[in-house]
Formats: structure tokens, sequence, C-alpha cells
């Protein structure tokens, strides 16, 4: 498993994704900078120093997030499905690993390069404003940021790799971009509802949205948890049970997307 977990970065290495990748990383956080920039110059500048400093960060912050998301759905998409269009995949499977090891260990090898991008550019976007506030940004909050962040990073991954052994790639790209904002929707949708409301008006957008909120992790949250830690915010109070549930139910379709994989005629 060591052996296939290193050879998940050669082979991103070997088909110069990893690269290309992180050249276009460099770019996006250096145009997002001299973004930020100009609207703290031409936009911003009437704003107390301290709430241009928070928006910014945020700002930089969220371009990271949704970058990050897109490599993400990138990278997950081609940890298996490119072993199974090169014919790698049957040779894999002929040494001594089972199926359930070697979905798990493409997943993670894919989660920890995704990672490695993410601490990339949160180092560049940590220096960059640092430079432009002639002030050192660095706090424990950016770690537990990262922490949560994480969490949202490996679903999209798990999700991604799984759907795309069955779609091409541009169908799964676009598939799960949609479930992700149908996931963020039913978020914003009932993560307040009272419920005595719950079942007014109860029609066939709710009832989905509804299912959808208690059976796929709830990754706005985890969002709004990793804003949090980053500007000092403090938690809902029933933050710990969305926590909770992101981990039950990402066990859940990590167990059902390795069951169908190893049962399926490949």
């Amino acid at each position: 498993m060591k052996a296939l977990y290193f050879n998940t970065f050669h082979k991103e290495y070997r088909n110069r994704a990893i690269i290309f990748l992180a050249v276009i990383t460099v770019v996006v956080i250096l145009t997002a900078n001299a973004l930020l920039s100009y609207l703290r110059e031409e936009v911003l500048a009437q704003m107390s120093v301290e709430t241009v400093g928070q928006n910014s960060l945020l700002a930089f912050y969220y371009v990271i997030g949704s970058w990050s998301s897109f490599i993400a759905i990138y990278i997950g998409i081609g940890s298996i499905k490119s072993d199974i269009d090169s014919g790698a995949l049957i040779q894999l499977l002929s040494f001594p690993i089972s199926r359930t090891q070697y979905f798990l260990t493409r997943i993670l090898g894919s989660f920890s390069i995704v990672i490695l991008y993410y601490l990339l550019s949160l180092v560049l976007a940590m220096i960059l404003f640092s430079l432009a506030t002639h002030n050192v940004v660095f706090s424990w909050g950016v770690l537990g940021a990262l922490l949560f962040s994480s969490l949202d990073i490996f679903f999209v991954i798990l999700l991604s790799a799984f759907i795309a052994i069955r779609f091409g790639t541009l169908k799964t790209f676009v598939a799960v971009i949609f479930m992700l904002m149908i996931m963020s929707y039913s978020s914003m949708n009932w993560a307040n509802q009272e419920w005595q409301q719950l079942y007014k008006n109860f029609g066939i957008i709710d009832s989905l949205t509804f299912f959808i909120y208690w059976l796929l992790p709830r990754l706005k949250s985890i969002s709004d948890f990793s804003t949090s830690m980053l500007i000092g915010k403090d938690f809902p109070t029933n933050w710990w049970g969305d926590l909770i549930h992101y981990f039950g139910t990402t066990l859940l379709w990590s167990t059902i997307f390795v069951k169908s994989f190893s049962k399926s005629d490949l």
C-alpha cells in the first residue's frame, strides 16, 4: 500500500499534472493578490484598516478554497479512472492488494496531493498578504481553517473518483459541481429550519433537499467552520452535531463506494 500511495504522486508527475497545476496555482494567487490590491486602493479605501484587512483575508481564503475544490475534482477524477483507461488497474490488482486497499490508497494519495496544493496556495497568500500589510500574517486559526477545509476536500475527491469510474471526465466534472451546489443549497435551506415548520409546504424540491441535507455531508457548514477559525469567530452552538454528521455520512458513503467498486466489473 505504501508503494501504491507514492505511485499516486509519481503518476500525476508523469502526466505533468502536478507541475501544470502548481504553475496555475501560483498564477491564480498572484492574480487574486493583484485584484485585491486594486480593490484595497480604489474601492475599500474608505473602510477602516481592520475591516479592509479582514475582508481581504476572507477574499483570499475564498479564492484558495474555490481553487482547491477545483483541483480536488480534477485530481479525484483521474485518481482511479486513469488506471482503468490505461489498463494499469488490472496489473495493479494482480499484486497482493485488494480492491478496497487499492481504492482507499488512491483516494488518500490524491487527498495528499491536493492538500500540498492547498498549503502552497496558503503559504503564498500569507507571504503576499504580509508584504502588502507590512505585518506577519499568521495565526493558529489558519491551521484550524486548514483542518476543516481538508474535510471538505476529502469528500470532494471521494465523490469525484467514484462518479468518474462510470462517466467521462466532463460529465463527472459537471455532475460534481452540480451536486456541490445542491448540497450547499440544502444546507442553507434546512440548517436553521424549525422542526415545527418542517412539514409545512413540503414539496418535491423540499423533499429532495431534505434528504440531501441528512444523507450527505454538510460541506457548507464545514466551510463556515473553516472561515470562523480564520477570523476568530465563535462557532454556532450545534457545530459538533454537524461535525459528527460529516464523519458519519462520509463513512457511510465511503463504505458504499468501496463496496460498489469491489463488486463492479471493470
